[in-house]
């Protein structure tokens, strides 16, 4: 097959793209002047079947995999996401842990993908899909995950060697992808530093993960590689970062690649999660260090970045407590922290933390973060009436 990929372009400063629709006002008065700033690339790319190459995680920095699912198509769909968070996430970890050998595996993020009903911005739970080369993360921001990951567990997961990962897959019960499907690229085909560039991608004004373009300057040397008519029972890994420096794969670029001689029809339906793949035995320690104040720190902006899209929240009721709260001022403020911190669902790494950890979470939140002010914005973002229809 051959078709087209978007390319970075070096045009020697670092770029940026912008998860939501910024106002005039916040790009007038910021460095960063623009919704997204850099330059691609469309070059035309052969692509080898994936199925024919023999492809494994730690050579390619891909593989695909055979694993069914509980999950009907529709289910993937649901807007309280409960089936997902409590059946899927649980289905991929066994496979990561499986497939890999982990010690533990903890998913952090799902996205669900399908042309026709993704939504319009970042806080919609149907995306399009992502038609430029490109990682998900870099070192500096993998380490930062991984140390929001295991600020709640047991020291013994803070050493050794952490995986940052992502699982893809069709979710269409009665058909195979047969267009727009995921791209990977052959890591080994890449030329080190040159083809990496930096660029941000900004959730929020404050939330920022540092991510990887792909320069097309060595485009003729890249092997890329597909997996036609892939079906539901089928999950292509592939990694976004391994802190184990002597793998000989450790990254994985990707693209959607649009093919116009393949069906538009029916359109793509996909999941991908990410985790966080634990092996506390491995040696040497590859493994970040984090001080207590960093791993609090990298917490408490994730929990800001929870309330600044708590319109995109899945309940009602949730939504309706934290109105009711951001009405109370500082002490709102305070009630909303110590639910979040509290953390029964495990969703922010502090669910088993130390009251001592959490205190300090929280003492970044009320003090440093103006984190009355954020559940006051947040508050504001929607209203009674919509909470009632």
């Amino acid at each position: 097959m051959e078709a087209t990929l978007n390319y970075s372009v070096d045009i020697g400063e670092r770029g940026y793209i912008y998860g939501y629709q910024r106002s005039a006002a916040e790009m007038s008065s910021s460095i960063r002047k623009y919704q997204d700033f850099g330059e691609n690339e469309p070059v035309m790319t052969k692509f080898l079947n994936g199925r024919n190459g023999g492809c494994k995680l730690d050579t390619h920095s891909f593989e695909l995999v055979p694993q069914t699912t509980q999950l009907s198509t529709e289910e993937f769909y649901k807007k309280d996401e409960k089936r997902i968070k409590e059946v899927y996430y649980k289905e991929m970890e066994d496979l990561i842990r499986k497939h890999t050998g982990a010690e533990k595996v903890v998913v952090i993020h799902h996205q669900v993908r399908n042309g026709k009903r993704a939504g319009k911005t970042l806080k919609d739970k149907v995306q399009n899909y992502a038609p430029a080369v490109h990682t998900d993360s870099s070192c500096r921001s993998a380490e930062e995950t991984f140390g929001q990951v295991v600020s709640g567990l047991d020291d013994k997961f803070k050493k050794g060697r952490f995986l940052y990962l992502n699982a893809w897959r069709n979710i269409d019960d009665s058909s195979p992808i047969l267009n727009n499907t995921l791209a990977v690229c052959d890591e080994r085909s890449l030329v080190k530093p040159d083809d990496y560039l930096y660029r941000d991608f900004y959730a929020t004004e404050d939330t920022k993960v540092t991510q990887f373009g792909l320069a097309s300057r060595n485009a003729a040397q890249h092997k890329w590689y597909t997996y036609p008519l892939m079906t539901k029972n089928e999950v292509l890994l592939f990694k976004q970062f391994d802190s184990d420096i002597k793998r000989e794969a450790r990254h994985c670029f990707h693209s959607s690649v649009f093919d116009p001689n393949s069906p538009s029809e029916p359109v793509r339906q996909s999941i991908e999660i990410r985790a966080i793949a634990l092996f506390p035995n491995h040696t040497p320690n590859t493994c970040p260090r984090f001080s207590s104040a960093t791993r609090a720190l990298a917490i408490a902006r994730k929990l800001v970045n929870a309330v600044q899209y708590a319109n995109s929240w899945p309940t009602k009721l949730g939504k309706g407590w934290l109105k009711m709260n951001a009405s109370k001022g500082r002490e709102g403020a305070l009630s909303v922290a110590t639910v979040l911190i509290d953390d029964k669902d495990g969703y922010f790494g502090t669910k088993d933390a130390s009251d001592e950890f959490k205190q300090e979470v929280k003492n970044i939140l009320m003090n440093e973060l103006n984190f009355t002010e954020e559940v006051a914005k947040a508050g504001k973002s929607f209203s009674y009436t919509s909470l009632l229809f």
